[in-house]
């Protein structure tokens, strides 16, 4: 079941407060003695698809500056390859994605540390393995839905499928953006070189690179940054309660990817065509264009 999503004034630390079930999947396991190497808790689905893995050599994820003591964050579980007792607790969700991270809920010395992730909320046989010391060790997991929740396979199904789309969408983007950023850069540095028809076809470029980042104003239309922010938007949409995703919400999700579909034809077209010949003008110029993006 989900845990709060209050966000309001955070309860003051003295406030008397009950202590939650562990949130996921309490996973108990015993090692005799110490793992000589990284022990490792994989997550199958009932096809054989990894859904999470952890290891004993994961970092904690690194904390952004906040307006309220760190002390309030709850400390991030780690696998541990040590002799003894352990329990570690599975979210039943995916692989976060690489963002930064958010708190959205506080609760003193217990505020989750949230990245955006794709949902495992679908009821089903899930087998957990651990491998230790090159061995590997497999028991089967059920997992059932909260009986308050009253949705059907085809809408948990449809919630499922939508967001995993919007996290797909918004991790395809990531190095997209991230190489916009550096052909930006690139063309701030070179444009003092330029002189002449050189010039004229950088400034053409960059521009045609700041539209496809960001657009003109944040109006819908085939732009990283707003289908980013729609993908993010339309994932918290359709997470925000287990409940049948709207009429609205898919036909937003249609948009979404035909928006996505414009954006990244664009992105294709400047760097597999429009770079190539930008680099042939700057070699004519005896410029380099220092960065190929991948």
């Amino acid at each position: 079941m989900r845990w709060s999503m209050y966000t309001d004034t955070p309860v003051p630390q003295e406030e008397p407060a009950g202590q939650n079930p562990p949130d996921g999947a309490g996973i108990n396991y015993f090692l005799k003695e110490k793992a000589n190497g990284p022990v490792t808790l994989e997550i199958l689905d009932a096809r054989g698809q990894l859904v999470r893995r952890y290891r004993s050599d994961d970092q904690p994820a690194p904390i952004p500056p906040v307006n309220f003591p760190n002390y309030w964050i709850r400390k991030e579980q780690i696998l541990s390859g040590a002799a003894g007792a352990h329990r570690f607790v599975w979210d039943l969700l995916h692989t976060p994605r690489k963002a930064t991270p958010s708190f959205p809920s506080r609760r003193y010395t217990k505020t989750p540390l949230l990245t955006r992730r794709v949902p495992g909320r679908c009821r089903g046989t899930y087998t957990v393995k651990l491998t230790v010391n090159g061995k590997d060790y497999t028991q089967p997991l059920q997992v059932v839905m909260d009986p308050r929740v009253k949705m059907t396979e085809a809408e948990l199904k449809q919630q499922y499928d939508l967001s995993a789309r919007c996290y797909q969408i918004q991790e395809e983007l990531k190095p997209a953006i991230e190489n916009l950023v550096i052909l930006r850069e690139v063309a701030k540095d070179l444009l003092p070189k330029c002189k002449g028809k050189t010039l004229l076809a950088l400034q053409a470029y960059d521009k045609s690179v700041q539209l496809l980042l960001r657009g003109e104003t944040t109006a819908p239309g085939p732009n990283m940054w707003y289908v980013n922010q729609a993908a993010g938007g339309l994932f918290n949409l359709i997470q925000d309660a287990d409940m049948p995703v709207t009429q609205q919400a898919a036909y937003a999700a249609k948009e979404l990817d035909d928006l996505f579909s414009l954006a990244w034809s664009r992105y294709q077209a400047l760097i597999d065509k429009e770079l190539v010949g930008l680099k042939i003008q700057l070699k004519k110029a005896k410029l380099e264009m220092p960065f190929n993006p991948k």
